[in-house]
């Protein structure tokens, strides 16, 4: 049996600079005595780097996955092209690269709308610009596509849950504005069910979603629905947990609670990080938090994890966390290391010593 991964982000710069990998060869020792290994998130694209990098983490006991970046399902589904050019290149490449390890592929699917809103606008950026029937329609519109993908990626395709939002582009990232992202709530479960493929779980994704449909958090200004449940409305309700309506902000149908979101999404892979909101209360960018286990919250949400994950379920988990990012292209970040290696290898540190603490607990 193959041992869970403890694995980083990683592209075709950190495998050049070494750093990163030597880093994790120093937590092999540990790991090993805990019953897990080192893994790889891959980022970018499928290519030489790759399959320079793949054979060496093997060497090392290590398991490898894969995160193209969020954008390339863009216009998935689409009526003239239902899978982009970009994806397609690369659900190509996959078998080749399943030989030398790779155990999962994982997208975010394709948003309903993209378009940035000013940085002044009210909250009514949170406001749908479309309505149930569009929106199950544009669901719907991405099952067979999936399914050509799975298949050519001899099924190891993942998909992610998102947040429902997104932030700007540009140089001013905050606030978010309603993007309306595939796969937020139980949409994600029914596509999973529909097509073939299996999930990865990111519970800061997860809890930002529920914060807009909840209206919680920083969200509690939002208007509620009208109460006018056309048939529809249903219809997009029964897939997708939310009830939606042209002109107002989608709203919580099928409440259920995170961890029992995480039991029916049936993970393969988890991402994980601190976060449980977008933005804090100074507008501060609080996405890929690394992890503080003195906060009962975050700890609370790792621990049901790592207990996931040492009963057997899925490859492992993906420490998804940054430092403060280029700072002159983003808005601020919330308070973190500035340089982002230092805060990907806090946060590992910090995983593996919780992994420890809840073994010597049993």
């Amino acid at each position: 049996m193959l041992k869970p991964m403890l694995a980083l982000p990683y592209g075709e710069g950190d495998h050049k600079a070494g750093h990163r990998l030597n880093f994790m060869k120093s937590c092999i020792p540990v790991l090993d005595r805990l019953g897990w290994c080192i893994g790889i998130e891959g980022k970018g694209g499928l290519g030489d780097w790759a399959r320079d990098c793949f054979p060496v983490i093997k060497e090392l006991g290590g398991r490898i996955t894969f995160h193209p970046p969020a954008g390339i399902a863009k216009g998935l589904g689409n009526p003239e092209k239902p899978i982009p050019d970009k994806l397609m290149e690369q659900a190509e490449l996959v078998p080749e690269f399943i030989k030398l390890g790779l155990e999962a592929y994982t997208i975010h699917l394709a948003p309903a709308q993209a378009s940035d809103p000013p940085e002044d606008m009210g909250l009514e950026r949170y406001n749908s610009p479309i309505g149930a029937e569009q929106m199950l329609e544009h669901i719907k519109r991405q099952v067979e596509p999936l399914k050509q993908l799975n298949e050519m990626m001899q099924g190891i395709l993942h998909i992610e849950n998102v947040d429902i939002t997104n932030f700007r582009g540009g140089g001013y990232r905050v606030p978010t504005y309603l993007a309306l992202q595939t796969g937020c709530w139980l949409d994600l479960l029914w596509l999973r069910d529909q097509t073939g493929v299996k999930t990865t779980i990111d519970t800061e994704h997860l809890f930002c979603a529920n914060n807009v449909l909840r209206r919680e958090e920083d969200f509690l200004k939002l208007s509620h629905s009208s109460g006018v449940v056309p048939e529809v409305m249903h219809d997009l309700a029964e897939i997708t947990g939310y009830w939606l309506q042209k002109d107002q902000v989608p709203a919580i149908a099928k409440d259920i609670s995170w961890d029992r979101y995480i039991v029916l999404a049936k993970p393969n892979l988890f991402h994980f990080g601190g976060a449980y909101r977008a933005a804090d209360d100074e507008e501060r960018i609080m996405t890929h938090l690394p992890i503080d286990i003195r906060d009962t919250r975050q700890k609370k949400v790792l621990d049901y994890q790592l207990e996931l994950v040492a009963s057997g379920q899925g490859i492992g988990a993906v420490i998804e966390v940054c430092g403060k990012l280029q700072p002159d292209k983003y808005s601020e970040w919330s308070p973190r290391p500035y340089d982002d290696d230092v805060a990907k290898m806090m946060t590992y540190l910090t995983v593996i010593n919780e992994i420890e603490t809840l073994q010597k607990a049993k």
